[in-house]
């Protein structure tokens, strides 16, 4: 049961490629380079051997992988209606409004200014795995804040 804690600290990992880059967190994925999927369960595995009675440590490390997606149980995209194992989406209205401003000389200009506001947004996950030919992965992406751009 405790090397299974360090299973999801890998895998928390993997989540952060996903993840928003922010502050520091974000140029720490940018210096991380990629690592393959069979070393980090080596690792894991290695570790768990280490510790008595096979409990958790908390171990944690920065993780990037690549590879391919694979999804026992697709969920269905919202609009395409294809089989996915994450989907976003978000409908948005632009809204532009004209101000008149008064300059200091007393003449007046026209301002555009734009606004947006989110009227609609749904996301859904499906659990999925990374294979990267050295090992498979689960991810679960539930809570993840995640980078699609």
């Amino acid at each position: 049961m405790g090397w299974v804690g360090l299973i999801l600290a890998v895998i928390g990992g993997v989540l952060l490629v996903f993840a928003k880059k922010s502050g520091a967190r974000g140029d720490l994925m940018q210096g991380t380079e990629t690592s393959q999927v069979g070393e980090l369960l080596g690792l894991v595995k290695e570790i768990a051997q280490d510790l008595p009675g096979g409990g958790g440590t908390g171990f944690t490390q920065f993780a990037e992988l690549k590879g391919a997606v694979a999804c026992d149980a697709p969920i269905e995209a919202e609009l395409s209606h294809t089989p996915v194992a994450y989907y976003e989406t978000r409908v948005e209205r632009q809204i532009e409004t004209r101000h008149r401003v008064r300059q200091s000389d007393g003449s007046t200009r026209t301002e555009w200014r734009k606004t947006t506001e989110v009227l609609t947004s749904n996301t859904r996950s499906a659990v999925f795995h990374l294979d990267d030919g050295t090992g498979r992965v689960e991810v679960r992406v539930e809570g993840a804040k995640l980078d699609l751009e």
